[in-house]
């Protein structure tokens, strides 16, 4: 299921099972609630404007909400077509959120995701991850700004994710897990990302990179 630049989108009670569940790029203020997402290769991808392939650039669209969501089981093998980003998309995550600010995941239950719970990671950290592209050159970022930043990521309950993290990037599992680089972050502000009070039974891992 795809979002591309619509406003103000509210999305209540449905069942996603495909290889990529509930997909954003360029929408404005949308709020997701008490859907059911699971047996995907991702269950909900946030992405940077760069990975819509729309034009004319857009900026930066903010204000998106999930919350009340049941994320799990996500480990599908990947077979999207050659070439396109989402053939690059390693399988294992529940929530995927790339290069993109000011966004809320909060109260969500996240389990038995083999790689992660939610990835968090700056737009030219993955093309470097996915890629191999050693910085953000050949693809620049249209708005100017690779970061994710600004999130919010919070009261989510954890349970079973990272147990069968991906050989091919060596990055652990884990029921958070943040990597960018400190030279993504172009606000004053600096990181203003905010993971709290996620819990797990055994502790919620938070895996900072």
């Amino acid at each position: 299921m795809l979002f591309h630049i619509h406003p103000d989108i509210e999305l209540y009670p449905n069942l996603s099972l495909l290889h990529q569940g509930f997909e954003v790029t360029v929408s404005n203020k949308l709020y997701v609630a008490n859907n059911r997402l699971y047996n995907n290769v991702v269950g909900l991808g946030l992405y940077h404007p760069n990975m819509a392939g729309t034009s004319p650039d857009y900026p930066a669209f903010d204000e998106w909400i999930f919350e009340n969501n049941h994320i799990y089981d996500n480990n599908l093998p990947n077979t999207a077509p050659p070439n396109t980003f989402q053939a690059a998309l390693l399988s294992g995550v529940g929530v995927l959120l790339v290069g993109i600010s000011g966004h809320t995941i909060q109260d969500n239950i996240i389990e038995d995701n083999d790689w992660a719970g939610v990835v968090v990671a700056g737009y030219c950290t993955v093309l470097a991850l996915a890629f191999g592209e050693p910085d953000c050159s050949a693809d620049p970022p249209k708005n100017g700004d690779p970061s994710a930043n600004f999130n919010t990521i919070v009261d989510n309950v954890m349970s079973g994710n990272g147990g069968s993290p991906p050989a091919a990037l060596g990055l652990p599992g884990a029921d958070i897990l943040y990597v960018q680089a400190s030279s993504e972050i172009i606000s004053p502000e600096g990181d203003q990302n905010c993971f709290a009070d996620n819990t797990s039974p055994p502790g919620c891992k938070l895996v900072l990179i």
